[in-house]
């Protein structure tokens, strides 16, 4: 197996991996497979799996579902199967982007929530502002990026593994 130079010299850097939805896996065993294999061929022990920012139900093995956050308030919080089985196979090392991004999102950005992201936060679906045709804008991806790095990489840095 060929190793390259720059794999060697940034082997003890923390991975950051994000898939998406669109494809190229069967079912979340395939995914979490996919991602395993990746992190085992680095050699990382350090590493954040990025959740995307989908909407429920339209993830390729979400098949539709759509689970209402019927709590007061309803929030959207509710986790999707995709974020269980990532959550499930890696644990702290997983990012929940959509529940972040519902949580924090538009306050991060001085944005104030209209009554249509609420309706679409109570659904689970982050703020049209972020999204186009079911993809990240581009503001929004650097915003998030830096958050990612923010609350995983300076706490592992300071032996403070925080949880998202």
């Amino acid at each position: 197996m060929v190793v390259p130079k720059a794999a060697q010299d940034h082997r003890d850097d923390i991975l950051i991996i994000e898939m998406g939805s669109n494809g190229g896996w069967d079912n979340y065993d395939e995914l979490i497979a996919q991602y395993q294999s990746i992190i085992d061929y680095t050699g990382c022990e350090d590493y954040i799996i990025v959740g995307d920012t989908d909407d429920p139900g339209s993830s390729l093995a979400d098949e539709g579902v759509i689970n209402m956050d019927n709590s007061e308030g309803g929030t959207g919080k509710n986790y999707t199967d995709w974020e269980v089985a990532l959550r499930d196979a890696f644990g702290e090392h997983f990012f929940n982007t959509r529940v972040y991004m519902l949580e924090y999102g538009l306050s991060n950005c001085g944005l104030k929530a209209s009554a249509l992201d609420r309706l679409y936060a109570a659904f689970g679906c982050i703020s049209g502002n972020f999204v186009r045709t079911g993809h990240i804008l581009m503001h929004m991806d650097i915003m998030l990026r830096g958050l990612v790095y923010i609350r995983r990489v300076l706490n592992w840095a300071t032996g403070n593994k925080v949880a998202s």
